[in-house]
């Protein structure tokens, strides 16, 4: 087994860690992330990330503070995209910054899961990578944006386009217990489908349609 990435934290003084995506140019580089501790009273810029974990059962190996750790598919598919050429991403991600082996540490950290989501500067809700038809629903919702989105009535829409918007829509993250409190805590939201990036009122004026 690797040896742990971890250290322990203090729980009592509401500690939580949150980790550094290292910068990279190619985007099927290797993915490198650093850990840091960080407390509520003293709050650093970040950004909570809201997801799903996705299969357990296929692991997929990335570098955390140099050692070998491993994340499911969905997670690495994120990180690339979160991963900047140029710059570090300070992020929190529950499946890297808590661990998970340390059952006392997990459920207090649970604990702080709302605070950690209104405190962060932005919520990423990641829908996943691009897949099916969810190419031309990124594109009908670039293309009516926020404004007309949901007075485009069903002889502006063929069939096909309102199929993608709805399997959009009944994507795994919707149906996920935490979404109320993710969504509702956040300052902001920013929604990511594989390359495509929506703003949270573009995206919830969709469900109008």
């Amino acid at each position: 087994m690797p040896p742990s990435c971890y250290t322990p934290i203090n729980t009592e003084k509401q500690e939580f860690r949150i980790v550094t995506i290292e910068p990279a140019p190619d985007h099927d580089q290797p993915i490198k992330c650093t850990l840091s501790v960080a407390c509520l009273s003293a709050v650093p810029e970040f950004a909570a990330v809201s997801y799903v974990w996705g299969d357990a059962s296929i692991a997929n190996q990335i570098s955390l503070d140099d050692k070998e750790f491993y994340v499911t598919t969905n997670l690495i598919h994120l990180l690339r995209r979160l991963r900047r050429p140029d710059a570090a991403f300070v992020c929190w991600i529950d499946a890297v910054c808590i661990n998970q082996q340390d059952i006392p540490e997990r459920n207090s950290q649970v604990l702080l899961r709302g605070e950690l989501y209104k405190s962060a500067q932005y919520v990423i809700i990641w829908l996943g990578e691009e897949y099916g038809d969810s190419d031309l629903a990124c594109s009908l919702l670039e293309k009516y944006g926020t404004a007309t989105i949901a007075e485009v009535g069903p002889n502006v829409l063929d069939k096909a386009s309102w199929e993608a918007l709805r399997a959009l829509f009944k994507r795994p993250w919707w149906t996920r217990v935490w979404v109320v409190q993710e969504f509702a805590k956040a300052r902001d939201r920013v929604f990511i489908c594989g390359s495509h990036v929506f703003d949270s009122i573009t995206l919830i004026s969709a469900l109008a349609v």
